[in-house]
């Protein structure tokens, strides 16, 4: 579930959650915020991450997008992140 500024929680399938904080960023535009926490979310997902790593890059990634009103701004390379 995504929590705005306060970043993102998960389920664990047998039991608990996973908590993410958001970075603190300025915000400018937060037209797709969700979306791209999402595509980040799912980007880990698929590179066989863990649930705390996958929902930790989602809520790393997302507050670049809503810091700037360039849709290019984000990270060209991941391993900048």
């Amino acid at each position: 579930m995504k929590l705005g500024a306060d970043g993102a929680v998960a389920a664990r399938q047998t039991g608990g959650l996973e908590w993410a904080r958001a970075p603190r960023v300025t915000m400018v535009d937060t037209v797709g915020a969700g979306d791209t926490l999402n595509a980040a979310y799912l980007h880990a997902v698929l590179e066989g991450h863990d649930l705390r790593s996958c929902l930790n890059f989602g809520v790393q990634i997302a507050p670049q997008a809503v810091s700037s009103t360039d849709r290019h701004a984000l990270p060209p390379f991941l391993k900048s992140v």
